[in-house]
């Protein structure tokens, strides 16, 4: 149910995003894992926030590096997962993860 709820909700996006105007795509890894992830991450805070009243944070200094949420470790990783499980993921999310530029690697038999 998540993979197809990822699916469909990023779908519909993608397909509005050039509809509208006041829309703006950032990626996950444009701001956790770039190197200039802070200077996105200052762009979407700006982006986000252009309402009246509304004053974002003047730096953003470390934030990244502070974790807020620790998974419990009982979701196992890809590597792990069931050749048939990771089939059924690359069905349902794989046209949409290559349509963004991801890949996922198959599980070798």
């Amino acid at each position: 149910r998540v993979c197809w709820a990822w699916r469909c909700l990023n779908a519909y996006a993608l397909r509005t995003l050039a509809a509208n105007p006041c829309a703006r795509l950032f990626r996950f890894e444009q701001i956790f894992q770039a190197s200039d992830r802070y200077d996105t991450l200052a762009e979407l805070v700006a982006f986000t926030s252009e309402l009246p009243g509304v004053h974002p944070a003047a730096s953003f200094d470390g934030w990244l590096e502070r974790p807020i949420h620790a998974g419990a470790g009982s979701f196992p990783v890809w590597e792990d997962w069931a050749a048939g499980q990771q089939a059924q993921f690359q069905q349902i999310c794989g046209p949409l993860m290559t349509e963004l530029g991801y890949e996922m690697e198959r599980r070798r038999a």
